[in-house]
């Protein structure tokens, strides 16, 4: 009896080890095959990684465009069991693909496998059509560009330029939905450097992105113009009488162009116009005339969309040409310098010298338009000697004096 009950308990120990031994086997061929990502990618390829498991002998990575795993572009690569990763190559530039992952036993055969992964391929080309675009007000800068065939996703890199600093900041890489559009914060003194990437998102959240980008410059509005003022009227050296001035001012930031408003004595416009310059600005037209105190603004723009932008309005500038019909007659042992008035003006003021470019010195201040001179820089008038001279009308407005200009002079021989 207790040779049969051994042998049973023999038996059972038996039967417990194998169904053991067979449970160990079960658990193993129903593990799935854990931490399948995508960790790079090309137009041609995708990388793809997992978790190690300890008893694979090996692994088989199967691919395909559609996730039944049949039909077109469908693949298979073997892996070591050393290996946790592949690339696979030979792939098309934007499309998605099903990757799935096997465990391989000793003898080869499919053990384990993971969930679907979707993988994606780098799409080629840029986006198209980017361009600055009008925000709904002032306080942003905005881009905008049409939305890529194939593409679910962007990303948007940009960095700043300190117009007076003239620096640039530190890239910033901004991942974005599939939009097609965006805005900055806007600031005067600052404009943006834009690249646009197009890119293809998969189910699980990768990105792949083109390797090429498109590029767009930000404009700030541009900032106010300053210093504005007459350089030189007529032809120098000339013709005084000629419908010209030119005039400079500081440049503005962010400007493309600037316009500019002309204005007669009685405050009303003459003129307008625009130029690329803002040193030597040569303002032509038959208004510009001899005969009045004139004033002149400028504001600086820049086009976006199609639609010019403008910056703030300069603070007026009068001025007024050479003086019309100056003219030095012998009168009463002395000379008398005689003009036509200028419609604005406060009064005159009369210079002399004995040179021709420099020794200016002042005689007096009128409010009419003539001046009796018997004197220059202190001394008599010398009979055969040549003298020089300027008239140069003022006008007072606020606190600021504006003079005509100085750069023309007349001359006589006593």
């Amino acid at each position: 009896m207790k040779k049969w009950f051994s042998i049973l308990n023999y038996l059972a120990v038996c039967i417990c080890i194998l169904c053991l031994r067979n449970g160990v086997e079960v658990k193993a061929a129903s593990e799935k095959v854990m931490g399948v990502v995508q960790t790079g990618d090309s137009t041609d390829s995708v990388a793809i990684a997992w978790e190690r498991m300890d008893y694979a002998f090996g692994y088989q990575v199967e691919y395909c465009e559609n996730d039944s795993f049949s039909g077109g572009a469908y693949g298979v690569k073997s892996v070591a069991a050393t290996a946790q990763s592949v690339r696979i190559s030979g792939l098309s530039a934007g499309k998605s693909y099903y990757i799935r992952v096997w465990m391989l036993d000793e003898t080869g055969n499919r053990q384990a496998v993971s969930d679907k992964l979707e993988a994606v391929t780098a799409p080629e080309g840029v986006v198209e059509n980017l361009v600055q675009t009008n925000g709904k007000d002032s306080s942003t800068l905005c881009c905008s560009w049409d939305r890529s065939v194939g593409a679910n996703a962007y990303r948007l890199d940009w960095i700043t330029h300190d117009y007076s600093t003239k620096t640039w900041g530190v890239w910033t890489i901004q991942p974005m939905e599939d939009i097609n559009t965006w805005q900055l914060p806007a600031k005067q003194d600052t404009g943006y450097a834009i690249h646009i990437f197009k890119g293809l998102k998969s189910a699980d959240g990768y990105v792949a992105y083109a390797d090429q980008f498109a590029e767009v410059f930000l404009y700030p509005v541009p900032s106010k113009v300053t210093k504005v003022q007459m350089l030189v009227s007529g032809i120098h050296r000339f013709w005084p009488e000629e419908g010209s001035v030119r005039f400079g001012w500081n440049p503005s930031i962010g400007a493309e162009g600037y316009e500019y408003v002309v204005y007669g004595y009685h405050g009303k416009k003459l003129f307008s116009g625009t130029t690329k310059e803002y040193r030597n600005v040569w303002v032509q037209h038959e208004k510009l005339t001899n005969d009045q105190f004139m004033k002149i603004k400028v504001r600086a723009y820049n086009t976006v969309d199609g639609k010019r932008r403008y910056g703030e309005w300069s603070e007026e500038c009068y001025f007024a040409k050479c003086l019309r019909n100056v003219r030095i007659l012998k009168k009463e042992g002395g000379l008398r310098i005689a003009w036509s008035k200028t419609k604005g003006a406060k009064n005159y003021t009369v210079y002399a010298s004995v040179k021709q470019n420099s020794g200016y010195k002042k005689l007096g201040t009128t409010s009419k338009n003539r001046y009796q001179i018997k004197k220059v820089n202190g001394r008599k008038l010398v009979r055969g000697k040549v003298y020089y001279f300027k008239v140069i009308a003022n006008k007072k407005v606020g606190k600021k004096r504006y003079s005509s200009d100085q750069s023309w002079y007349f001359s006589r021989i006593y």
